[in-house]
């Protein structure tokens, strides 16, 4: 009956993705981590002088644990604190733990949709999304998973409510 009275209504908000920050997103810094400690690792193993003396390796093992929790830190965080909703009408973005940021943005009042990602994310298949807008700062969706899907359909959704609506569409 819901569903009906929906239609009576003109109210056909249907969901097309729901999703949030992708752990892969951050993959390069995970790389990055990985070749700092080999680095250290290794420098310290070749020098004679730092491989002997029993302070360096205490202290290399809290440095380097240092930045692998700070990395876990970081990435459940960003898994925890952003949040996507697609649908036929609005895009919703959630940002925050404690403190709770929700947008509600409106599809026809986004003008331009496009989306970013460097080598090792292409790889991994995420990305970030820009969203551009006339009236109101720009948006971006960092670790958005499948990000070319989304953003595809986050601009088909956009120009449909724009040409439903009258309002000139600038392609994408």
């Amino acid at each position: 009956m819901s569903a009906d009275v929906n239609q009576d209504q003109g109210n056909d908000d249907d969901l097309l993705w729901k999703g949030g920050y992708a752990f892969r997103t951050m993959s390069g810094a995970w790389l990055g981590a990985a070749m700092i400690t080999a680095l250290t690792t290794f420098v310290v193993l070749r020098i004679p002088q730092l491989s002997e003396n029993r302070s360096v390796w205490p202290t290399l093992a809290v440095m380097i644990g240092l930045i692998w929790i700070g990395l876990l830190g970081v990435m459940f965080y960003r898994r925890l604190s952003r949040n996507y909703q697609v649908t036929t009408q609005q895009l919703k973005l959630r940002r925050g733990i404690v403190f709770r940021r929700i947008s509600q943005i409106d599809m026809i009042d986004i003008e331009k949709v496009t989306y970013r990602q460097g080598p090792l994310q292409t790889w991994m298949d995420v990305g970030t999304i820009h969203l551009r807008f006339n009236d109101q700062p720009n948006r971006t969706m960092p670790g958005v998973p499948r990000v070319g899907h989304v953003a595809n359909l986050i601009d088909q959704s956009r120009r449909k409510q724009r040409r439903k609506h009258g309002i000139p569409v600038e392609k994408s």
